[in-house]
């Protein structure tokens, strides 16, 4: 009963998602599929350009009152989590977030099993699954911003950038 009031299961499916080999290694179906709900991006370098802040988009920023800025994707990311946080405060599951998504444990899971190639992304990685476990532990699947990172994350993509033209993540897709 407990577990079901904080949605353990949704909460699962972050996790499997990791032990399941998806990180960074997308199907063939899943190349596919990606097109259909994100802007994809092939190329290593793009990626690492988006999510190193070389490269600015236009996003509405909640701390900034829903303000149209030019920002770079941490800051994206930082709005996100911030909101996350409040509806971990709001929900009254700030501590149990917290032991599960705590770095050191949490971390090391995904670097076990984040291709040694992509090493680069561990931050990246863990901070966005972090914040998914919380948004599912706090409202389920109601934040749809979270529903898309966790269903790149599942087509074995790397969310780097937002797409603002088409109202969508940008995400990266190895091809290897």
């Amino acid at each position: 009963m407990f577990e079901e009031a904080l949605n353990f299961p949704l909460v699962q499916d972050i996790y499997e998602v990791v032990r399941g080999d998806c990180l960074l290694r997308p199907t063939e179906h899943s190349r596919r599929t990606a097109p259909e709900r994100f802007t994809v991006l092939e190329s290593e370098d793009d990626a690492y350009s988006r999510i190193g802040s070389g490269v600015l988009m236009k996003y509405p920023m909640s701390n900034a009152g829903g303000a149209l800025l030019e920002v770079p994707w941490h800051n994206i990311q930082s709005d996100q989590a911030a909101s996350i946080s409040e509806l971990c405060r709001e929900a009254g599951v700030q501590e149990i977030a917290k032991r599960l998504t705590a770095f050191g444990p949490f971390e090391e899971l995904i670097e076990a099993h984040l291709p040694e190639e992509y090493s680069d992304f561990i931050d990246t990685v863990s901070a966005d699954l972090a914040d998914c476990i919380k948004a599912r532990l706090a409202v389920g699947q109601a934040n749809p911003w979270v529903e898309s990172l966790v269903e790149a994350y599942h087509l074995g993509g790397l969310p780097c950038g937002w797409d603002h033209e088409c109202q969508r993540l940008v995400v990266f897709m190895p091809q290897n």
